[in-house]
């Protein structure tokens, strides 16, 4: 009943808000956001409606005359009618149109083969109408019929009465003519496309094609054909006949071959065959002027054939590249070798990369490479291998480099006499290594301006503040001593992680970093309690390689906010003021009440502009999230995560219909009017009512059974799968390390964007052991670093458990430490991930046969404990198997409570 009342409250609260959001003229869609979505009349006249502007003109390529005219576009022209009576008629339907950026302003542009007009509007923020009439008008020879669930093709398409070019039929399930099939009629099959002569590109992608439709091949105007994610086990020869065919994407078919008659097709430049089954290199490939290979996801072992080759670029991951891997070919310029888990090491001569990716290999160390051949290297990504400070005078003789990723290998030390030499470096990540300090020389690189080295053992962070450029410094979760570090921050810093060290960090106790905070424009979410409602908060984020930090974050108290901008920083800047100063001020307000305030007090940003807005409210016993783009969530719960916010949703039939029902259209990436990714976020007011604010909203009851919960931005679940983010989630205790492995993951497959991601996590039941608790008495939870005289309570578990339930262990005798076995050849198309550095545990005490061994448990105010009594038995007859057993079941059972199962992994 107590529910019932407090979701009526919630009603009445949202109704009130909806009153109060009647006189903004911005927000002139409040009704249809709670009621339901709008419904365009089929008669209605919106898309007949003239069009009429004062306009500044310009026409010809070559010739630069602006003069004013006044535009009117009405049905599928556009009229100019300048001011000495001259009228021109522009047939939007024969032009491409774009926005084109002038000396004098943002421009309307529109061109064919003969001419070129600029348009340029007297009102700014009326072009964006323009453009989305102009384009209606110029897809009219495109045919959207994706996710129809079709079997045949429409008659209407076959009849060709529009003269389409672009056919868009992917994900539905069309087949071929079947060969009992005699009849000529068309009947709709993909045999009968060959009657539509004018088409130059289709997409057949997802669809249950099991052979080439060798009927396609007689179009002779196709340049653009996409067959991928069918059943195509062989391509016919007859494909050489599309002499005009420039992209032909065959990803993730059954293809073994390709035949040599591809080679005559001598304006192919874009050839994928991605995720097939191809053992070695096709030779057709060798003899097309494609600008890259895509061979991603085959069965290749190697590269025969070497010399000199157009190729620039070389897709390589998940394959099964033999151990050692050798390549010498001319001109490559961009090579990744991501995921291949038999690779331990690499050759390459001759070459003049300007980026590499090895990362998630069982490389140990990178081979030599002189200056001259080595030098232009401006990307090195070598993340999850097994590299040393072996690899060091290698990285310091690759002069140009921009961006280094060593994280996650077995690095000791990261220094080097030449490391200064690296005067063009400007992202250096060294996070998850073996790290005990940091070198000082690093803030000599002029261009430095990222430093990652994060869950390394520093102790001290070094001298950075002659880093002029240096703007995000991360080294969290390391062994520094915060109460007495003598940091003097550099004049750029903008980011500065040292959580999950000991003690706390004051700028006031410094007066040279007394301007640090007021420069800071990261809000770190972390701070204030980490222990909100029984859950620690973990966040990482990066800015990209264009530093623009387009995706922001809030926390007020116990609500969260992310901000996603998209390309533009200054929309998402002013939506975080915004809900700063708003959620001070209201904290108890209805998040999707707060969604709407957001969408109302954009203004005239919100003309052309968009953005996705994410909040978060965490209770005692319940979650509350509310969304509207294209941030995603998802809780973790019996070891599995589901997904419980998609922001990567599918275009429905029902929001297909209603986007065209609004006079809107979708091009081939799913983007609303060829622009706007979603058609759910706030702004975008001048595409309304195509794009509206509609929230997806979640009320979750904190149960025992829920661990946590993951949010992040669009990229982070479509680069990742969710097999990663739960392996990153319940294989790391510290939320912050989650995030940050998470981060680390993302910037190994090459992205070099914006990125953000919160990570809530449950803290488990106090217990004790052995007389140590494994949760501090104090709320601070920032893990505590101990005398190395005194191990973690976790370290002595790990020591403990072996003791008991293994009485037949014996420790090996006193000696120089034993070598780790070589690493064994991972799963094909796993990333391996290289052990963590050795606990510094001293051996465990021998149990002798005749040692008996009484295990108590009790309930206590302060937590569960279990005590231990060992006393040694007069009789010989002691059964070490039963023992065994009752004590391997009393520990499974108590341990329940008991920090994560991981903890307790022995290897031998």
């Amino acid at each position: 009943m107590s529910d019932e009342n407090e979701n009526n409250t919630d009603t009445t609260h949202a109704l009130e808000d909806i009153l109060s959001y009647t006189d903004s003229p911005a927000f002139r869609h409040v009704f249809s956001f709670f009621l339901g979505r709008p419904r365009i009349r089929a008669k209605s006249t919106l898309n007949s409606d003239i069009l009429s502007e004062e306009v500044t003109m310009r026409k010809g390529k070559l010739i630069h005359t602006w003069q004013n005219a006044r535009a009117v576009f009405y049905n599928s022209n556009i009229r100019l009618q300048t001011k000495n009576n001259q009228d021109e008629a522009l047939q939007v339907r024969n032009m491409k149109v774009d926005i084109y950026e002038s000396k004098k302003g943002r421009a309307l542009r529109l061109r064919d083969e003969d001419s070129c007009y600029l348009i340029i509007f007297q009102r700014p923020n009326i072009l964006e109408a323009w453009l989305t009439r102009a384009q209606q008008v110029e897809k009219s020879n495109h045919v959207d019929a994706s996710d129809e669930q079709l079997t045949l093709i429409p008659e209407q398409i076959l009849n060709n009465e529009a003269r389409i070019q672009i056919l868009n039929l992917r994900r539905n399930s069309l087949i071929s003519r079947p060969p009992t099939e005699k009849s000529m009629a068309p009947l709709g099959y993909i045999d009968d496309l060959y009657r539509v002569h004018s088409l130059q590109v289709i997409d057949l992608s997802a669809n249950q094609i099991l052979s080439f439709p060798i009927q396609l091949t007689l179009l002779s105007h196709l340049r653009q054909l996409n067959l991928s994610s069918n059943y195509i086990s062989s391509v016919p020869n007859e494909c050489s006949n599309m002499r005009r065919l420039q992209y032909l994407n065959l990803s993730n078919n059954q293809l073994d071959s390709l035949p040599d008659s591809i080679s005559e097709l001598q304006n192919l430049v874009n050839l994928d065959v991605s995720f097939n089954q191809f053992s070695q290199i096709p030779p057709c490939l060798y003899h097309l002027s494609l600008d890259m290979w895509r061979l991603a996801g085959n069965n290749i072992e190697k590269i025969d054939r070497v010399g000199e080759l157009k190729i620039q670029k070389i897709d390589l991951r998940r394959n099964v590249i033999s151990t050692s891997f050798r390549l010498d070919i001319e001109n490559i310029t961009h090579l990744d070798l991501r995921d291949n888990s038999m690779v331990s090491t690499v050759h390459l001569t001759n070459l003049r990369l300007r980026q590499l990716n090895i990362s998630s290999n069982l490389i140990e160390l990178l081979p030599y490479f002189d200056g001259s051949s080595f030098c232009r290297v401006q990307i090195l990504r070598a993340a999850n291998n097994y590299l040393t400070e072996n690899s060091v005078p290698v990285i310091v003789n690759m002069k140009h480099l921009k961006v280094i990723d060593l994280s996650h290998n077995r690095l000791n030390s990261f220094d080097d006499s030449a490391l200064s030499s690296l005067e063009l470096l400007e992202d250096l990540n060294l996070s998850s290594n073996r790290l005990t300090r940091l070198a000082d020389c690093l803030s000599l690189l002029p261009c430095l301006q990222v430093l990652r080295a994060h869950s390394n053992q520093l102790v001290h962070v070094p001298e950075l503040q002659a880093a002029a450029q240096l703007h995000t410094i991360d080294l969290s979760s390391n062994n520094i001593s915060l109460g007495t570090l003598q940091f003097k921050a550099p004049p750029n810093l903008r980011h500065f992680d040292v959580t999950c060290n000991s003690g706390d960090f004051d700028t006031e106790n410094f007066p040279e970093n007394a301007n640090m905070h007021s420069k800071m424009n990261t809000i770190n979410i972390s701070e204030g309690p980490q222990n909100l409602f029984g859950f620690q908060i973990g966040v990482s984020g990066s800015r990209g390689m264009k530093n623009k930090q387009c995706i922001r974050q809030v926390r007020v108290d116990n609500t969260f906010g992310f901000i996603d901008g998209g390309s533009n920083s200054y929309m998402s800047s002013s939506i975080c003021r915004f809900l700063t100063s708003y959620l001070k001020e209201n904290m108890s307000a209805d998040i999707r009440s707060i969604l709407l305030r957001c969408h109302c007090e954009l203004g005239e940003e919100g003309e052309r502009l968009g953005a996705s807005v994410m909040i978060i409210r965490l209770h005692e016993r319940r979650l509350e999230i509310a969304s509207t783009g294209t941030m995603s969530a998802a809780i973790a719960r019996n070891q599995k995560l589901k997904t419980i916010i998609n922001g990567r949703y599918e275009i429905d039939d029902d929001e297909y219909s209603r986007i065209r029902d609004a006079h809107g259209f979708l091009d081939e990436e799913n983007r609303i009017n060829g622009v706007i990714g979603t058609s759910k976020q706030i702004g975008h007011f001048s595409t309304f009512p195509v794009v509206l604010p509609t929230h997806s909203y979640k009320n979750i009851r904190l149960s025992e059974d829920i661990e946590g919960l993951i949010v992040a931005n669009s990229t982070v679940w479509s680069m990742l799968t969710m097999e990663d983010l739960n392996s990153a989630f319940h294989n790391n205790r510290s939320p912050i390390v989650v995030a940050k492995k998470i981060q680390d993951q993302l910037q190994s497959y090459d992205y070099g964007g914006n990125s953000n991601i919160l990570v809530l996590r449950r803290i488990k039941p106090q217990m004790t052991f052995n007389g140590f608790s494994t949760v501090s008495s104090s709320n601070q939870m920032t893990p505590e670093i101990r005398d190395p005289a005194r191990p973690k309570i976790d370290e002595q578990l790990v020591l403990a458990v072996p003791a008991l339930i293994l009485p037949e262990y014996h420790p090996s005798p006193p000696g120089p430490p034993l070598l780790p076995p070589p690493p064994v050849p991972a799963i094909r198309h796993r990333t391996p991930s290289p052990p963590p550095p050795p606990l510094p545990l001293s051996t465990p005490p021998p149990v002798s046969e005749l040692e008996e061994i009484n295990i108590h448990q009790s309930a206590t105010p302060s937590g569960y404990t279990l005590s231990i009594d060992r006393f040694y038995s007069s009789s010989s007859t002691v059964s070490s198997r039963r023992q065994f057993n009752e004590t391997r079941d009393l520990l499974s059972k108590s341990l329940k409570l008991s920090p994560p199962n991981t903890i307790f992994i022995l290897k031998l």
